[in-house]
């Protein structure tokens, strides 16, 4: 604030001087005490917006648990520092199974449903009879040597009938066309099989097996 002007000329009368004085006076008095419009203080502090209680109780409770572990930790390296541990390399240490009953329990049933398959093919009756196929074999077999027997003594004894009446050259020569038959006989059944089979038929140039002719 400016200053009022001084006057240059002395006043007539003092008493105004005064009043202009005492004026003055009251103005500065106003001027000290006026209150600035615009608040430029500091804003208030909220103590809850710059302090999480929360996030400081979870620090505190996870500061404990870990002084609690420690502190177990530390009697138990303690215990075993004094008696050395309960276990060591030695100890034998067994497999355990998380299921294992359940698998013993498993294996029980498949060994019961075992056992009554197994009952029930005992006690099955065959379909197929061994026994009876064995008697018809041995009977067959009964009857083939049977036969064998007939036809060697049958042929010996034709062949020393007809040997009987003939001279010893006479004998011998018979001897060999016998041989020469019964050769070409064996032949011809041989290639009337292959015939039949498919595999080889004979034809009519075939030559013929070879023969004594007489």
């Amino acid at each position: 604030m400016h200053r009022a002007p001084q006057q240059t000329l002395s006043c007539g009368k003092e008493c105004l001087q005064s009043t202009w004085e005492k004026a003055y006076q009251k103005h500065r008095k106003k001027v000290r005490s006026a209150q600035p419009i615009v608040d430029t203080r500091a804003p208030l502090f909220l103590s809850h917006l710059h302090l999480n209680l929360k996030k400081l109780k979870l620090e505190e409770e996870r500061l404990s648990v870990i002084v609690r572990d420690n502190h177990l930790l530390l009697e138990k390296i303690s215990c075993i520092m004094r008696t050395r541990g309960q276990t060591t390399n030695r100890n034998d240490y067994t497999h355990r199974s998380l299921n294992r009953e359940k698998r013993e329990q498993e294996l029980h049933t498949v060994q019961r449903d075992n056992k009554i398959i197994l009952g029930r093919i005992t006690d099955s009756e065959p379909l197929y009879r061994t026994q009876r196929w064995q008697e018809d074999w041995a009977r067959t077999e009964k009857y083939r040597k049977a036969l064998a027997e007939y036809c060697g003594r049958q042929q010996t004894c034709q062949g020393k009938s007809r040997n009987q009446n003939l001279r010893p050259h006479q004998a011998w020569t018979q001897k060999v066309k016998w041989e020469g038959r019964t050769q070409n006989k064996n032949c011809k059944k041989k290639t009337s099989l292959r015939s039949n089979n498919g595999e080889m038929a004979r034809l009519p140039w075939a030559p013929q097996c070879p023969s004594h002719h007489w």
